[in-house]
């Protein structure tokens, strides 16, 4: 069940990094919650598709198209996904760039993820599932 879980994140990189909304609200459950911590001027608590797609909005607002996440690493724990990833962008009004070591929590059940937490290390992301360096 996991490698499925790993699979369903990986198709939520590939959707996000191309822009494909449509196949990203295919792979979230309709009462998804996505926890943003502010980390790409993004902080609050976002529900539902709806919610999806005003995370989503927000962080173009801040980034434009140039927001890409690059995925480094996997970490399976039950029906969480952690990802170890840096984060390159570009401010779409004053063009400062950015690139950042980011680590992210995914909750997936019966295939379709549930929650979405983004995190500033690998330590909370780690410690949020439960598990320790």
């Amino acid at each position: 069940m996991s490698q499925e879980n790993v699979e369903v994140v990986q198709a939520a990189y590939r959707a996000f990094n191309s822009g494909d909304a449509e196949r990203l609200l295919g792979l979230v459950a309709s009462d998804i919650e996505i926890e943003a911590s502010g980390l790409m001027l993004d902080q609050g608590t976002y529900q539902g598709h709806q919610g999806v797609m005003a995370y989503r909005e927000n962080l173009r607002e801040a980034w434009g198209d140039s927001l890409h996440i690059h995925v480094e690493d996997f970490i399976e724990e039950g029906d969480h996904v952690v990802v170890m990833a840096r984060t390159s962008a570009r401010g779409k009004s004053s063009g400062a760039e950015v690139d950042i070591p980011v680590a992210h929590v995914w909750t997936i059940r019966t295939g379709k993820i549930v929650r979405f937490q983004p995190f500033a290390s690998r330590e909370e992301a780690l410690d949020t599932v439960g598990l320790s360096e």
